[in-house]
Formats: C-alpha cells, structure tokens, sequence
C-alpha cells in the first residue's frame, strides 16, 4: 500500500483514506465529499496513473434540509386583492443548492379563509416560489416547510386594507401611509390610511 496513491480535487479538499485487503491485492478509497459540482479522482501506483485514472466524478446536493434553507423573498405585508411573489432558498446540510425536486409546501394561514396551501414553482435551482392574494385585511400567517421540516419560525403579516400601499413609520410608536383619512390598527399601534 506504500506505493499506492489516491487524490481527490475539486469546489472542496476532501481527505482520502486508504485501506489494504488482508491479502495486499486490493485498496480500498474512501472520502466524504460535502461541496457539490466536479471531482477529479486520480489513483497512482508506483508513481504511474493505474488503468482509467483519472476519473470525473460529480457530487450533488443531499436532500433539502429546514435548518439551512431560508426565505429570500417576503413581504413586510400584503394588500387585500393584490398578489405577492414570495421566495425560498433550499439547501442541503452542508449549504449547497438544492437541485430541485424538493418537497416544498408554503401556507397562508389567514383567520377569514383558513389554511391555503400555496402553488409552488421549482426553478431547478434551489429557489421556490409561490404568489399570494389574501381577499380580506387582518393578518396572515405564512409558513414553509422542506421535506417535511418548519423552515424557521412562522411569519404573521398584516394584510392591509384594498388600496393601501404601504405602512411608513413617521415617528416611534406612529405609522402612517402615503396619505391619509381613517385609523388601522397593527401591532398596537395607530396607522392612518386612504384608499387609492
């Protein structure tokens, strides 16, 4: 095994282990590789590559997993009866890109309509997407799951009412819209707002 030589290159250093059979006419590899994408494997003997040395070797992501994966796109809130796009970032424990094919699930929990389980859309590439039109203002909460695991901590969102743009804060303690007539309440504190 002394003249026997494996190395593995690629996105990551991975260490090579060798073990001898008990006869010394087989050797054993052995490597975890964690970043995805391209190896090269060599063998050597001697000094001289062994027969099909050098090979390529692609490493893909492992499932999906909640703990590294991540909204990338979320509102601060919605407006009644307009869609918002939302986003998820997928990976797999070692932090690499999802390659698609996740089970991925967004809810809209929204005290007037219940739970709506969202549609959504694999980019291939470990982003997810899925829109969302709440019809009535309150609140909304928003919760996604990868292969079965809570992605963080549930979201609870205002939904304002149908023409309100946006919530401004003017001073601590005091929001307020682009202009406005009438009161809102959110989170307890006192909003104005105008219907476009």
């Amino acid at each position: 095994m002394r003249h026997f030589h494996a190395a593995i290159q690629g996105p990551a250093d991975v260490d090579v282990h060798l073990t001898a059979s008990d006869d010394h006419t087989e050797v054993m590899a052995t490597y975890t590789a964690t970043a995805a994408g391209t190896y090269t494997v060599a063998a050597t003997y001697k000094g001289q590559h062994i027969q099909g040395s050098t090979w390529a070797l692609q490493v893909a992501p492992d499932l999906g997993r909640a703990l590294h994966s991540r909204y990338v796109q979320l509102p601060d809130s919605f407006t009644a009866g307009n869609s918002v796009n939302m986003a998820l970032a997928v990976n797999d424990v070692h932090g690499n890109a999802s390659l698609g094919g996740d089970r991925v699930v967004l809810e809209a929990d929204n005290a007037v309509e219940g739970v709506t389980s969202l549609t959504v859309v694999d980019d291939g590439h470990g982003v997810y997407r899925a829109a969302y039109a709440p019809t009535r203002s309150g609140f909304v909460t928003i919760r996604a799951f990868v292969n079965g695991e809570l992605i963080g901590v549930p979201h609870t969102l205002p939904v304002l009412p149908a023409g309100l743009r946006a919530l401004v804060p003017v001073t601590p303690g005091l929001w307020t819209c682009t202009a406005g007539v009438g009161v809102f309440l959110v989170f307890f504190f006192w909003c104005f707002w105008v219907h476009a």
